[in-house]
């Protein structure tokens, strides 16, 4: 009765705003979005499933793909991949780091992959992309 009667004031006074379960299928909160991109930032290198990323967004695969590509512009893979090459851009010209390791750590357990992905992406694979920056930042 006591929980009734306050949730009845609080919705009189208009400063109540009731819970929404936004695992609906029509939206994905900034908050729900915020977090699986935060996700994919940090854990880029781990091997990231479309359910995993759902499953963080609280929604459902089905709903998630279309829901993240209206928000962001891009698929979750796409945003994935992207992330995941800038970061291997970013070690191949600040690190010493073999290209393998850095395939690695980007998520790539396939050497091939990476260097097809990379060299799609900027144009180079990875050896010439490295050779290419350090000339630059030795002048």
């Amino acid at each position: 009765m006591s929980a009734w009667l306050a949730t009845h004031l609080l919705v009189q006074s208009k400063s109540y705003v009731p819970y929404e379960d936004d695992r609906s299928a029509g939206d994905i909160s900034d908050v729900r979005l915020r977090r699986v991109i935060e996700f994919i930032s940090v854990r880029f290198g781990e091997q990231l499933t479309l359910e995993r990323l759902a499953a963080e967004a609280g929604i459902s695969k089905f709903h998630f793909t279309r829901l993240f590509r209206e928000k962001v512009g891009q698929t979750p893979y796409r945003y994935l991949s992207e992330i995941r090459l800038a970061a291997a851009a970013k070690m191949l010209v600040t690190t010493d780091l073999r290209i393998g390791e850095i395939a690695l750590l980007c998520g790539y357990p396939i050497a091939s992959h990476f260097t097809t992905a990379f060299s799609a992406r900027y144009g180079a694979p990875p050896l010439e992309f490295r050779t290419s920056r350090a000339t630059t930042h030795q002048h």
